[in-house]
């Protein structure tokens, strides 16, 4: 006979499975592209890349299947189809034609790509069990990079986005990271809006913290 909280941990990997076939599947294809030479100006950096967003995936997988149980979550179709959105939404690069880059430019955006994904790991540690794609409350972060803003998993990925978009034949790249950014902090607004009616104490780590840009926002 089945506990209740194994029931609702079986109940929570099964509605978790599509993620976790979403991001096997990008590990696979950043594996079969490891050792290819796309770029003869930075194949180190675009291996690097590839490597730590298998690395990345990985934890990602890793604490959808161990994450704590969730407290609360927003009601309503808008706030997953935010979430949906913005994970979905820089994936759109890959059907973009290429650009014709310079070494100097490649370089720039091959590092900047990789700083991202190199913050997202480091990120990703420190929010451990209480990940989650939907806005839901699990338990609350304030360690680490979670000092400085509330959501830096949110600004590593843009980060991220910002340095792959200049792969890809303009202005489609630049309007992709302007809609991600608009749901992506639509999604915040929904985020922010379970945690303040669950965490007593979010209020007052969100008035001494900022959002998502240090000194801006």
């Amino acid at each position: 006979m089945l506990t209740e909280e194994t029931k609702v941990k079986l109940w929570e990997l099964a509605a978790a499975s599509p993620l976790i076939l979403w991001f096997t599947l990008g590990i696979i294809g950043s594996a079969v592209k490891l050792w290819e030479v796309d770029d003869e100006a930075t194949p180190v950096l675009g291996m690097c890349t590839r490597i730590a967003t298998i690395a990345l995936l990985a934890l990602v997988i890793r604490f959808l299947i161990i994450r704590h149980p969730v407290v609360k979550k927003v009601n309503g179709v808008s706030p997953r189809l935010a979430a949906v959105a913005a994970l979905c939404l820089p994936s759109l690069l890959a059907l973009l034609p290429q650009a014709d880059m310079s070494p100097l430019a490649a370089g720039l955006s091959s590092g900047l790509a990789l700083l991202g994904l190199i913050a997202s790991i480091v990120t990703i540690q420190f929010l451990g069990r209480s990940f989650s794609v939907m806005p839901q409350a699990r338990k609350m972060v304030t360690e680490g990079p979670y000092r400085i803003v509330r959501h830096p998993l949110y600004l590593a990925e843009l980060v991220v986005t910002l340095g792959v978009m200049w792969r890809f034949e303009q202005p489609w790249p630049l309007i992709i990271l302007a809609v991600t950014i608009g749901v992506q902090l639509l999604r915040i607004r929904f985020e922010e809006r379970i945690l303040l009616e669950t965490f007593p104490g979010y209020r007052e780590y969100a008035e001494r913290t900022a959002r998502l840009v240090p000194g801006f926002y």
